[in-house]
């Protein structure tokens, strides 16, 4: 068979339709927003080898009940807003080595099943709520050889720690201390932390202080 030359899966392409598998020739370079919502895929795969990179848009992979695991392709840039929201039977996500990707969007992941996910060392850029009731979370790992985040104790962080990006929300302590030099928590970052019960800073900190378990801002 002749090479796809199909660049672009346009917006709500085939959103809602009575899909089961596809696979994305290698030629594609967008998949617009809302391209493959609703519909019933179980299976997605990436055709390859591939020598251009590709885009995933908004809400693009979102409200997929049959899809259990996906391999995103090292030459994925960026993965929009909601991307893979609501995909309720989503439980691993692997990024592919040598990945090049740069941007998670805000709630990319909300309400997955996904337990443990690696955070490739070219990310520079996590949106807010990433990964918002993700229930299942239990560990945020990052690849060793990123400069812009770091995971400590399972916990998401910009590099440094100056960030609070996202706590794993089946992490099985029922304490956790905030850093002395963290800043700022994101948006959602403890949502759907069910076995949090209480708080503490580290004694340096000028942000944040915990009153009888409770985390307040300075």
């Amino acid at each position: 068979a002749s090479p796809s030359s199909l660049e672009t899966i346009g917006l709500s392409a085939f959103q809602f339709a009575p899909l089961n598998r596809i696979t994305i020739p290698a030629s594609v370079e967008v998949i617009g927003s809302s391209a493959f919502r609703g519909t019933g895929i179980s299976r997605a795969t990436f055709a390859g080898p591939r020598t251009e990179s590709l885009t995933i848009g908004d809400y693009a992979f979102s409200n997929l009940q049959n899809l259990s695991s996906i391999l995103i392709p090292a030459s994925v840039t960026s993965i929009g807003d909601g991307a893979f929201e609501y995909s309720n039977s989503l439980v691993s996500v692997t990024f592919a080595s040598s990945s090049v990707l740069q941007t998670i969007g805000d709630f990319a992941f909300r309400n997955t099943r996904i337990g443990i996910i690696e955070i490739p060392a070219s990310v520079t850029d996590i949106g807010n709520g990433a990964f918002y009731d993700t229930n299942s979370m239990s560990q945020f790992t990052v690849a060793g050889d990123s400069t812009n985040f770091e995971a400590i104790d399972d916990v998401l962080f910009t590099y440094g720690s100056q960030t609070l990006v996202a706590y794993p929300a089946a992490k099985s302590d029922s304490t956790y201390e905030i850093p002395g030099i963290t800043e700022t928590i994101k948006v959602g970052a403890f949502h759907s932390a069910r076995n949090l019960e209480s708080f503490t800073v580290a004694g340096n900190s000028t942000d944040f202080k915990a009153v009888n378990g409770v985390l307040f801002t300075y």
